[in-house]
């Protein structure tokens, strides 16, 4: 068994205390950065990608993103957060509301963010999150409910 699933070799990277990127080795496991090295041998890990010339970063977050508020969330859900990954952002946070151009519906988030959470699920690229836009005052009660309850 490998020690890593990628490893990154021989690219450049930006790390603390530096004032230029410096020439380093990655090595990722279950999706996470689990070593940065000056070398990393291409035989500790199941695949191997050589940056050479390149500038290693990590992927960007999005942190104000739409998904559903021209075409139905499930078709945003796939195309736009593939396209993100294009524009080197892995991780999405939309904006999560009610009323036209979301599911075109208005009421109690209780009601609509399971929806919102099912016709998305399994279809997103890249991480991805809501973040609330609330329209009433019946919605601002369900803060509480949202944090301790629904992830959001």
């Amino acid at each position: 068994m490998s020690r890593y699933d990628i490893v990154v070799r021989n690219g450049r990277v930006m790390l603390p205390g530096l004032d230029q990127p410096a020439e380093a080795a990655i090595g990722i496991r279950d999706g996470r950065i689990a070593a940065i090295a000056d070398e990393i041998s291409g035989a500790e890990a199941d695949d191997a990608i050589d940056a050479q010339g390149r500038i290693v970063f990590p992927g960007g977050v999005d942190c104000h993103f739409h998904l559903g508020i021209y075409r139905p969330i499930e078709l945003d859900a796939a195309s736009e957060t593939e396209s993100s990954l294009v524009g080197g952002a892995t991780s999405v946070i939309s904006y999560f509301r009610t009323g036209s151009h979301y599911l075109n519906k208005a009421g109690p988030y209780r009601e609509i963010l399971p929806e919102v959470l099912d016709r998305t699920r399994g279809r997103a690229h890249c991480d991805y999150g809501f973040h609330i836009a609330p329209m009433t005052t019946a919605q601002l009660d369900e803060i509480d409910w949202m944090v301790s309850e629904a992830g959001i």
